[in-house]
């Protein structure tokens, strides 16, 4: 499974005119031409399989963030965090169920040509933000939470190693600054085990969720909500963990 994120503004200028560069939709309902033949597509007309896809990549942004965007910068980096937070979710869904269900390929690692597309990596070599989040959530021994249940949300940690890790953990919310859990945990081999269970924050929340294994920090993280929430908060939140890893913004 995939999820859309947009390209850099760097990339989208390799191969998006300068007077199509923004904004991306002629109208509501239709990308502009470079963007439309670039959305998987390679055709211009709007009755074609993917041509949707630009106008779902709007959308997707106005059901995750309150603010709307109004320049090409804000716009790529609000879709970059959508694609991370679903990308994360889909495969951290899997981990979770082990051993209901063990396995996710996700869709896909790079462009074969320049487009707007579901890679984490654009044709041009430049990671988006889900690179990095992926890479966070595929850590082979992960501290994660489930989706909320009965107003509590489950920290469980995750190893597909063949052998059990003792882990030292910490979950902070990075809007309140308060420390809602920590202790320790015997990461059985293997499978997932619940760490601790907190109760459901009330308002979205970025938890920053810390651990030491063998002497080595790690780190993952858990939005609350995801609907309708506030870019601006979101944003502090990344900036302060060291999360705001977006590459090929240095043109904006």
């Amino acid at each position: 499974m995939g999820y859309h994120g947009c390209p850099s503004p760097d990339s989208l200028k390799k191969f998006i005119a300068p007077e199509m560069l923004w904004p991306n939709m002629k109208n509501e309902k239709t990308a502009n031409d470079d963007w439309h033949i670039h959305a998987a597509n390679m055709e211009i007309r709007e009755d074609t399989k993917y041509a949707y896809r630009i106008n779902l990549m709007n959308k997707q942004i106005d059901y995750v963030f309150s603010e709307k965007y109004d320049n090409l910068e804000q716009f790529a980096r609000m879709s970059q965090i959508v694609q991370a937070e679903a990308k994360k979710y889909f495969i951290e869904r899997f981990r979770l169920a082990k051993w209901k269900g063990t396995g996710i390929i996700w869709w896909n690692l790079i462009d074969g040509w320049p487009q707007i597309s579901d890679a984490v990596v654009d044709y041009y070599y430049t990671p988006k933000l889900a690179y990095h989040y992926i890479t966070r959530s595929q850590n082979p021994v992960c501290l994660m939470f489930d989706e909320p249940n009965e107003g509590n949300i489950n920290l469980y940690a995750v190893n597909d190693l063949s052998f059990d890790k003792d882990v030292k953990y910490k979950v902070t919310n990075l809007y309140t600054k308060e420390v809602l859990c920590e202790g320790e945990v015997n990461a059985k081999a293997d499978t997932s085990v619940l760490a601790c269970q907190i109760k459901e924050p009330q308002k979205a929340s970025f938890l920053f969720i810390e651990w030491e294994m063998d002497g080595k920090h790690y780190t993952n993280h858990f939005m609350s909500q995801t609907l309708g929430i506030s870019y601006e908060d979101y944003y502090k939140a990344i900036k302060e963990c060291s999360y705001d890893e977006f590459s090929g913004f240095s043109s904006l």
